[in-house]
């Protein structure tokens, strides 16, 4: 969770390509415990698992574990050695595997392997930006709901009839009149009360009633971090994706389906559908954050009036010019629009399984994205039925994954197929084998095997 955390580590995930590894692939081989060969390249770009089974297995061997690797730049063959599990130690198994795909690839392996590494750490990034969002996000509404909830349970009981807070707050800002369960709740809940006993420069401010500074920072910070979140993280890394994008789509368009590349361009095509989708989410949630930032700065000024007023028995010439200069539009705007529900539960709030399955199985069906989600967009505008999760940042991101992720196998697939294992070789000197060592080296203009065991702890023998 902290791998975006700090500079540093953002410089390390995102590592541009130096120009004197322009031509370099870097292979890592990895042995598991049950005889697999799990096989990357470029630091986390994975090819695949393979099950190494000899023809002639040991009777007593139930797997096989890699004990050794031995590679040279020059050839595409690498040289494994395993040794059976279950067995008495005496035996290895030489086997070569050779990565036709690094010198037989129809496109660039290097640059197709680092565009597809940096797209898989932009969507991990994408999506712990996205995360980082919604607690955002939350952090702005959980605490006023609170309060409003308190309250609104007190209104419910008034004996001349129920009213909402939203009516509460509406019916003071147009008349000035207060209902008694609304007044009790601004001085006794959100006023700052100070002790008698203190002076001034120290006053001690009760927790039970500092609810208006509390409320105030929780959504002012919030929309703040918000907006640098989308603003500095999100809407940045989109763009990354889209240009890595544009370069795949133009490998594919050059390529077309002369040569097994492993993805297509409607594949990518399908990809920036999504990217172009998120941005203009992204977009629109950084609108809403500015004008709600804009009418709660308004609404959290009169709302401190209100307390100052009830809270003192006279008007004073300054709460009088307060209340002269207050653009009561604007408060009036937030009471109704942001209140209770703000317009970015629209991208933030929770959606229903039944409403998730149902989107994620109408976005399959070869449609334009970007036009779908116009047309929600303006149902929603229009107060119609509209599609509920497909707005959501979560549900975006995560098609964007799940998208991209089959483009990552099938791109894996094809460079899998390049994988091939030749015929084994057992490996024996009648005794056990406690250590080895393998490489494989140039000799002449040849490239010959050299293969060291030690039957003992004197004496070094070379094969």
């Amino acid at each position: 969770m902290f791998v975006f955390s700090t500079t540093s580590s953002l410089d390390f995930v995102f590592r541009p390509i130096r120009p004197e590894e322009a031509d370099a692939v870097h292979v890592m081989v990895v042995g598991t415990s049950d005889g697999r060969i799990h096989l990357s390249i470029y630091d986390s770009f994975v090819i695949g698992a393979f099950k190494y089974i000899p023809r002639a297995p040991s009777p007593s061997a139930t797997a096989f574990e890699l004990c050794g690797h031995g590679s040279h730049p020059e050839i595409s063959t690498h040289v494994l050695l395993f040794t059976p599990q279950g067995g008495d130690g005496s035996s290895l198994h030489l086997a070569p595997m050779d990565l036709t795909f690094v010198h037989n690839s129809p496109v660039n392996l290097t640059l197709l392997a680092s565009k597809m590494t940096t797209m898989q750490n932009l969507l991990r990034y994408l999506k712990q930006t996205q995360s980082h969002m919604v607690g955002e996000w939350k952090s702005t509404r959980d605490l006023p709901g609170r309060f409003l909830h308190a309250v609104g349970e007190d209104l419910e009981k008034m004996e001349r009839g129920p009213v909402t807070i939203v009516q509460a707050l509406y019916h003071t800002v147009v008349t000035g009149h207060v209902f008694p369960p609304l007044k009790e709740w601004l001085v006794d809940s959100l006023a700052e009360r100070v002790s008698p006993l203190a002076s001034y420069a120290a006053s001690v401010i009760l927790m039970s009633g500092q609810g208006h500074k509390r409320w105030d920072k929780a959504v002012i910070s919030g929309l703040e971090n918000l907006r640098g979140l989308v603003h500095e993280n999100f809407i940045p890394a989109l763009e990354r994706c889209g240009i890595i994008l544009s370069r795949l789509l133009g490998i594919a368009r050059f390529h077309d389906s002369r040569e097994s590349i492993g993805f297509t361009a409607p594949q990518i095509l399908k990809l920036m559908d999504i990217v172009s989708c998120l941005t203009v989410v992204a977009h629109n949630i950084l609108l809403c954050v500015m004008d709600e930032l804009e009418y709660f700065a308004t609404f959290s000024v009169w709302l401190r009036l209100q307390i100052d007023q009830l809270a003192s028995s006279t008007l004073s010439d300054e709460l009088t010019e307060k209340e002269a200069n207050m653009d009561n539009a604007k408060v009036l705007t937030y009471i109704q629009r942001y209140l209770v529900s703000s317009p970015l539960s629209l991208y933030f709030g929770d959606v229903t399984r039944k409403d998730y399955a149902r989107d994620e199985k109408l976005t399959e069906d070869g449609a334009s994205l970007l036009e779908m989600l116009d047309k929600q967009l303006k149902r929603h505008e229009a107060g119609q039925p509209y599609m509920k999760a497909l707005p959501h940042v979560d549900f975006l991101v995560n098609y964007l994954t799940s998208r991209a992720s089959a483009v990552f196998r099938e791109i894996a697939e094809a460079e899998k197929r390049g994988v091939r294992f030749g015929q084994p070789a057992d490996i024996s000197i009648g005794e056990k084998i406690w250590k080895q060592d393998l490489h494989l080296c140039p000799k002449c203009k040849s490239v010959s095997l050299l293969w060291r065991y030690y039957d003992g702890p004197d004496n070094f023998l070379t094969a």
